[in-house]
């Protein structure tokens, strides 16, 4: 089966849209950061879809080719690295983060502000290096759905409700 180009690249195109919220949400300082409590409440969502949108990207990619069942995300991340589609070097980067994600949504409790930022501050070039070794693999630049490029990024509507569609 195929990978479908155009539901990977859009898994890539948000990856590079948090990224791209993330790098301005570090661009203050870290004490800016740890001060503005709605900065850190929105960096935690971006970081955490940011990763499932990895995730996500791996898990489909991992059933087009036929790869084993994996036994949770992480181990998605481990079969692309055995079929040569991530670097055996990025696993355990890959790895922590889909540990931080795990931490964001279900001990969130427990994830102080300061790891948040020490991410945010050290951590992004991991995702981009991700996007750039699926992209290269999985996205053909001339027959693809686009070619890769930056994504205009769409702030939800201030007062919009949970329940609307926000975007």
């Amino acid at each position: 089966m195929d990978t479908d180009q155009a539901r990977v690249q859009a898994k890539l195109d948000h990856i590079r849209a948090r990224v791209a919220q993330l790098r301005d949400t570090g661009a203050g300082g870290k004490d800016a950061f740890l001060g503005d409590r709605v900065l850190v409440d929105a960096t935690i969502r971006r970081l955490q879809t940011a990763v499932e949108a990895a995730v996500d990207a791996a898990l489909h990619v991992v059933v087009r080719e036929n790869l084993r069942t994996p036994n949770d995300d992480g181990d998605a991340f481990r079969l692309l690295c055995q079929s040569g589609v991530v670097e055996s070097s990025e696993l355990p980067s890959l790895l922590a983060m889909v540990r931080f994600r795990n931490r964001l949504v279900h001990i969130y409790a427990e994830v102080d502000d300061d790891a948040i930022w020490q991410v945010v501050d050290g951590s992004l070039p991991d995702l981009e290096r991700f996007v750039a070794a699926s992209a290269s693999r999985y996205i053909d630049p001339q027959t693809g759905p686009h070619s890769p490029r930056e994504v205009p990024v769409e702030e939800p509507r201030v007062g919009a409700r949970m329940d609307e569609d926000a975007g």
